[in-house]
């Protein structure tokens, strides 16, 4: 197989978690890092990107709110004291004692933040760093 160079393009400790997995996995494989070192760029054969396709963003700020919802309200609980039709009654808990957690602060991470912090959605964000 001819050598193969795969440019992911993003944060560095992307690139280097890359660089550390993927040539074992694919062999022959060199990994370089956008904005550093190309080497020879005609030999470039591949570039990792990714941009979040048109409307994502708000379909996973949907999905994470009825998640934390469903959480906070004890969803799971409830459904099967429903399907075995029998009422269960759980403690409903302060928004405030909700923590969430979300993971990555890209387009949709930092999007759900943001709206979290400004909506009545349950459960509070103590702080934030995205890596």
């Amino acid at each position: 197989m001819p050598h193969e160079v795969l440019v992911p393009v993003g944060p560095p400790v992307r690139g280097e978690h890359r660089a550390a997995l993927l040539p074992a996995i694919v062999p022959g494989l060199t990994v370089r890092q956008w904005g550093g070192d190309l080497g020879d760029p005609p030999a470039v054969r591949y570039a990792a990107a990714w941009a979040v396709p048109d409307g994502l963003v708000g379909e996973m700020v949907d999905y994470a709110t009825i998640a934390v919802l469903a959480l906070h309200r004890d969803l799971p609980q409830y459904l099967p004291a429903q399907r075995d039709m029998r009422w269960s009654p759980r403690p409903v808990r302060a928004r405030r004692d909700t923590r969430i957690g979300v993971l990555g602060l890209g387009a949709i991470g930092k999007t759900i933040v943001r709206l979290r912090q400004g909506a009545r959605v349950p459960g509070r964000i103590d702080r934030s760093a995205g890596y």
